[in-house]
């Protein structure tokens, strides 16, 4: 479900997006700034940030429970340290709020990383998983039919195994 559609500062012209794909999770493009991230604590009850992206860090935004666990949009597997620090980190902070989960525009990585703590903090089958976030976000989940998201989805599962 689209919580907001917003104007990202770090990309001009270029409208940003953010899904509730789970009740503790949701997932987006990056945070522009200070005052970005005020407004996610604020209006969305954000507490802790999950960056993926490596084009922008969220390092000086205000952000006191952040995680960067970045890794490029090109398919290249992601790292299995951080695919479990990004599940370890998940689990401590699940029930203080939603975890926003981030790549650049909150396609293709920033669902692999919900579905890992789908998987891992909650349990949920890869079907179920997959399933809840389709539900938040029907083309986020394209596994199969994208072959950088299945990449990703397949280094998710290798990194939890």
């Amino acid at each position: 479900m689209i919580l907001e559609t917003y104007a990202n500062s770090l990309y001009l012209g270029h409208e940003c997006h953010r899904w509730s794909v789970h009740p503790s999770i949701i997932i987006g493009g990056s945070i522009a700034n200070q005052a970005d991230y005020q407004h996610l604590y604020d209006a969305l009850g954000v507490r802790s940030v999950l960056n993926v992206e490596t084009e922008h860090s969220d390092d000086g935004k205000g952000i006191n429970l952040l995680s960067e666990c970045q890794v490029p949009d090109d398919g290249t597997p992601f790292p299995k340290g951080l695919v479990r620090h990004a599940v370890s980190f998940a689990k401590l902070y699940i029930g203080h709020g939603p975890v926003y989960v981030h790549c650049q525009q909150g396609g293709s990585r920033s669902p692999a990383f919900a579905y890992a703590i789908l998987r891992w903090v909650y349990g949920y089958s890869p079907f179920q998983a997959l399933q809840t976030i389709r539900e938040g976000k029907p083309k986020a989940a394209t596994y199969g039919d994208h072959r950088f998201h299945q990449s990703y989805l397949d280094s998710v599962e290798a990194a939890l195994r």
